[in-house]
């Protein structure tokens, strides 16, 4: 008389997973196969590595930009691609997946963003954090674009120094001091009147300080005896106005030539003994 026998239990989702893994399906063929999560996959993975019960291999992955192709050692060695079998693999190429890393958490995002603001390389988070090469140049890249491109802080830089404002700009700066992204227009129109009053401010400069720089075409009164450029005239020698200017300007002496000028004069009359 034969003994009954037990009936064979189910395996479980953890059982599957490893079985799936050893026959050599990436994480997401499993997940996909078992109609589960990619991220319990890997946390079943990492246990089973943890326990040494993970079949391991090396392999050789080839990669022609939209597909890799994956060659496992120590199977027989394949002559043409055109006669695939399980030792070789062709897959979509997803980078994010390519040697079976888990996506990062927030505390890895954390952490790797809180090195870029102490100054840290994509090479030194990598080597201090494990985070993935490309993953660690690429998010470095993005954090030095968001770092570059604040528009906050352009924002509050083009508002800032303004003074004389109208209803109509100070109504934006208010909406801006509230802590809302102004629009383009709105930004624009900030910018206008800032560059109107950076130009009133430069031309009232301008007059007052022959040094300072004038567009071409503009004209200084220049004395006729020491040369000097002289402030309180610029014209424009194209207009009527300043046509009439022209004459004026190349005779013109200066207050300190015109003192000396004085000074010679009496020097003459006291010394002809007509003073």
């Amino acid at each position: 008389m034969t003994e009954p026998t037990e009936p064979t239990k189910p395996k479980t989702k953890s059982e599957r997973i490893k079985e799936l893994l050893d026959a050599g399906l990436s994480s997401q063929e499993v997940a996909e196969k078992l109609n589960t999560t990619v991220d319990y996959v890997y946390k079943e993975k990492g246990k089973f590595k943890k326990k040494g019960l993970l079949v391991t291999s090396q392999s050789l992955s080839i990669v022609d930009g939209r597909n890799s192709i994956t060659v496992v050692k120590d199977q027989p060695t394949l002559e043409k691609y055109s006669n695939l079998d399980h030792s070789v693999r062709t897959n979509p190429l997803n980078r994010a997946n390519d040697f079976d890393i888990p996506p990062l958490e927030k505390n890895d995002v954390m952490s790797m963003y809180a090195s870029f603001e102490e100054k840290m390389s994509p090479s030194m988070v990598t080597a201090k954090l494990g985070v993935r090469p490309d993953i660690s140049q690429n998010e470095y890249r993005r954090f030095l674009s968001m770092k570059s491109r604040d528009p906050f802080e352009l924002q509050n830089r083009i508002i800032s120094g303004l003074f004389s404002i109208p209803p109509e700009i100070q109504s934006i700066i208010d909406k801006s001091v509230a802590g809302n992204l102004l629009t383009n227009d709105e930004l624009i129109s900030v910018i206008d009147f800032k560059t109107t009053i950076y130009a009133s401010r430069h031309i009232k400069n301008a007059v007052s300080n022959p040094t300072l720089f004038i567009n071409y075409g503009l004209e200084r009164f220049v004395c006729k005896y020491c040369h000097f450029i002289q402030p309180g005239v610029i014209f424009d020698r194209t207009t009527y106005v300043g046509s009439l200017l022209v004459a004026l300007s190349q005779g013109h002496c200066c207050k300190n030539c015109l003192g000396l000028k004085q000074q010679a004069f009496d020097e003459y009359q006291r010394a002809s003994g007509k003073l």
